[in-house]
């Protein structure tokens, strides 16, 4: 995160214009990634799932867009997958919970 804030603006634009080669993602990851990692980890709580969150986000906006023009876009991705990451747990653990209620109702 430090180094995408010692950028300078037009620096930073020229980085998110011309994102198509894996060299220019790659360096869109090193940049960018430690601060959607915060992010991440502020809903989940889990360095590891934040990692994947973040690593899903970024593979998400790749196949739908070669071209990354807005920080904010990569930030409502991670959110987005985060929540359903959230969901999806949630329903697990009710799904477990039932049954082995069931489970020791029946013992």
């Amino acid at each position: 995160m430090r180094a995408w804030r010692r950028l300078e603006d037009k620096d930073r634009e020229k980085v998110m214009e011309n994102i198509a080669s894996h060299e220019d993602w790659k360096r869109c990851f090193c940049e960018i990634a430690p601060g959607l990692l915060l992010f991440a980890r502020q809903w989940v709580h889990s360095a590891a799932d934040a990692e994947d969150i973040v690593q899903e986000a970024f593979v998400k906006f790749w196949r739908r867009n070669h071209k990354v023009d807005n920080r904010a876009l990569l930030y409502s991705a991670v959110r987005s997958i985060a929540l359903d990451f959230i969901r999806r747990n949630s329903r697990r653990a009710r799904r477990e919970a039932s049954v082995c209620a069931a489970f020791a109702g029946s013992v």
